[in-house]
């Protein structure tokens, strides 16, 4: 009951099923707010014409979902005077949703002429249990399916001239249809007039009976069975190709896999037809996705070379297929997979690719070497040979101080090529792979004073001193390979210090490595040419500050060392003050 304006005065239910509430919970509200608003813009479109005298009475039907449930309802209003200024709106609501069901089953029955369409009525006894089915409707359809003529199933017993229910169970299910206002459907197997056909039979309750609908599935069986068939046959053709294949249907699901794809990808003894192919390889990013979409769409992709990244990090290289497969009506049933794992093929390509950039990049090293050493070495030759030549042609009239200071240079200049064909020796036996590098524990102070002590008559020709401070620790290194890098390091430091300078030697532990450094306070280096020196294949010399010569050749020498001992360069220079190298190497 509502006043005109649409508020609740009263609320009556004899069904918990047309109630979202309680009663009380409507008291006091307005109807708009508790109905959705195709509902009350009816029931206020009636509501008007009473008040207006257009109507004595109207209704309406309408449709509520009630628990997820879709129910249909009428609603009754009229109106009547509660007191002489007060006038009420009554509301009757009756759940008609099994009538609209029928109807619309009615309707959908009557519109389905092309299926067979039978109805039977229920025969109940005493009891009032039913015994049987009378046929009340069947269609040509229907008659054509049965094989049998109107006048020998309408008005007649369903037991007496229809065997198939009861061997097929029909009529017990037709029974609880009757009880529980289940529908149900059935696929049947029959022989008419010596033909097999394939039925589907969906049956409805209709009042105290049903109705049937039967449709010739022979056409769509048969190929069913047949796709079935072909099915089979590929996957059984697909499990024992030698080859990687994998067939899925449109949902990504896999229906075969070839034992090749399971050694592949490491799937052995693992059971993944039926499974997703995401949830196998959940590592597949959107771009494989995208291309799977393609192909469930009819197109066909692939590629000669391709990675795929594993969840385990490590990266797969594959040549893959994807194509559609189809069902006999046309339509595509999912994905075949085609691939190849060309990962061995891929390092080896790798490699190959690593060694011809490792053999360019030694070539290349190669040529500047001998570009160095065609300079290098025809300075101090050139020099001894003009200086001997000098002595040769006026060996009577030189001066005792003049000789000697001509057999100095010449001393100094045959120091400078052994220097040089010393680092060249060195070099080759690295570049051939041929030294001998064999890491072990080894102190840190008796290397580096030998190297110091062999090194002092360097130091004083430019009155260089040194500063000594390393903490004591053993080193894991080889011992001959360790004096070549401290040799190296302090020769360049103090052939790029400026006269009466110092060169400091610092060496610290540093949590499992030692830190050792040459610095010195000399010339140092412009940016870019420390860049330059910093990249591995640069060989180049630079001229002292006291005019000494070197080849460049000491740290290439010195970084293949320092690789091999697992141990790490780092060269540190400003311009005008100086330059630290530093080198990391494991403890022992």
């Amino acid at each position: 009951m509502l006043d005109t304006n649409g508020i609740f005065l009263e609320y009556y239910s004899r069904s918990t099923s047309e109630l979202l509430f309680s009663p009380s919970y409507f008291i006091g509200k307005d109807v708009r707010e508790v109905l959705p608003p195709h509902i009350t813009s009816q029931l206020f479109e009636i509501v008007n014409k009473l008040l207006n005298g257009e109507i004595l009475h109207g209704s309406f039907e309408y449709e509520l979902s009630i628990n997820n449930k879709m129910l249909a309802f009428d609603a009754s209003v009229t109106c009547f005077e509660m007191n002489e200024n007060e006038t009420a709106i009554l509301v009757s609501i009756r759940d008609i949703t099994k009538t609209v069901e029928d109807r619309n089953l009615l309707a959908e029955v009557m519109s389905s002429s092309s299926d067979g369409l039978m109805v039977a009525h229920a025969i109940r006894n005493d009891e009032d249990e039913i015994i049987d089915f009378r046929w009340r409707l069947a269609n040509e359809a229907a008659l054509a399916i049965s094989g049998r003529t109107a006048e020998e199933v309408i008005g007649n017993r369903m037991l007496e001239v229809s065997e198939y229910s009861i061997r097929y169970g029909l009529f017990d299910k037709y029974k609880k249809l009757i009880e529980t206002n289940q529908p149900f459907e059935q696929e049947l197997e029959v022989q008419i007039a010596h033909q097999n056909l394939w039925v589907h039979i969906n049956a409805y309750k209709l009042n105290d009976g049903f109705v049937v609908r039967f449709r010739d599935i022979t056409r769509e069986k048969i190929q069913s069975l047949e796709a079935q068939s072909n099915l089979l046959k590929q996957k059984l053709f697909i499990a024992q190709a030698p080859t990687a294949i994998a067939m899925l249907d449109n949902r990504m699901n896999y229906i075969a896999c070839s034992a090749k794809w399971q050694s592949d990808y490491g799937l052995e003894g693992k059971n993944i037809i039926g499974k997703n192919h995401y949830i196998i390889f959940p590592e597949i990013g959107s771009e494989w996705k995208h291309i799977h979409q393609q192909c469930l769409q009819g197109k066909v992709r692939k590629s000669d070379r391709d990675s795929f990244k594993r969840l385990d990090g490590t990266m797969q290289w594959l040549r893959w297929e994807v194509r559609p497969w189809y069902e006999l009506d046309g339509s595509i049933g999912g994905l075949l997979m085609f691939t190849e794992d060309i990962t061995e093929q891929e390092h080896s390509r790798e490699k190959l690719a690593d060694l011809n950039l490792e053999l360019q990049e030694a070539n290349e090293q190669k040529n500047r070497l001998f570009s160095v050493l065609a300079h290098d070495l025809r300075g101090p030759f050139s020099g001894i040979y003009t200086m001997l030549d000098i002595i040769k042609t006026d060996y009577q009239n030189i001066e005792k101080s003049d000789l000697y200071d001509l057999i100095q240079h010449i001393h100094e200049n045959a120091g400078n090529m052994q220097e040089l064909l010393d680092d060249l020796l060195l070099w080759s036996k690295e570049q051939m792979g041929n030294s001998t590098f064999k890491a072990s524990a080894m102190p840190i102070e008796e290397p580096v004073n030998q190297v110091i002590k062999s090194l002092n008559a360097i130091m004083e020709k430019k009155d260089i001193t040194l500063a000594v401070d390393l903490e004591k620790a053993d080193l894991y290194f080889d011992e001959g390979a360790f004096k070549v890098l401290v040799r190296n390091f302090i020769t360049n430091a103090v052939k790029f210090s400026n006269p009466s300078s110092q060169v400091e030697i610092i060496g610290r532990i540093m949590g499992n490595k030692y830190s050792f450094h040459v610095i010195d306070h000399g010339i140092g280096m412009s940016e870019f040419t420390l860049k330059k020196l910093l990249q591995e294949e640069t060989i180049e010399s630079h001229w002292g500050t006291a005019g000494e010569k070197g080849s460049g050749i000491g740290l290439s020498i010195c970084r293949s060392y320092i690789k091999k001992g697992n141990g790490k360069l780092d060269i540190d220079s400003k311009e005008g003050e100086g330059t630290t190298v530093s080198v990391q190497i494991p403890l022992a």
